[in-house]
């Protein structure tokens, strides 16, 4: 899970720690890239939309980009009103979207759909 706003990535780590993920957290895309780079034994990602150094996208985009981690399924949570950013996500490869601000019950379902999305691939 990446998010570049502290109290946000500390919610998101608890909620997927609570129904038994194992949770490895960045605080921005650059941070969630150089993770990325050496490790790619991850069950499903979410990222924020919009962080400093490299944004959610610019991860999708790396991410289906490379043999090893293109099928970990990933969803994007954004506080970003634009509808064209759920199409910009679908067409990067994102399985999933959640506008912010989210419930623990939302991230939750985000979860379930993601390693739904994960057993497929």
């Amino acid at each position: 899970m990446a998010d570049d706003d502290p109290m946000t990535l500390m919610v998101l780590k608890a909620i997927g720690e609570t129904v038994g993920y194992e949770v490895v957290s960045a605080r921005d895309g650059q941070e969630a890239y150089q993770i990325l780079q050496t490790d790619s034994d991850f069950h499903s990602a979410i990222f924020d939309m919009l962080m400093p150094r490299l944004n959610g996208l610019d991860l999708i985009t790396y991410m289906k980009s490379n043999a090893q981690l293109s099928r970990i399924p990933v969803g994007l949570i954004t506080a970003q009103q634009d509808p064209k950013i759920w199409d910009d996500t679908k067409a990067a490869g994102a399985c999933a979207f959640l506008p912010k601000p989210f419930t623990p019950p939302q991230i939750q379902m985000l979860l379930s759909m993601l390693s739904n999305e994960g057993r497929a691939v």
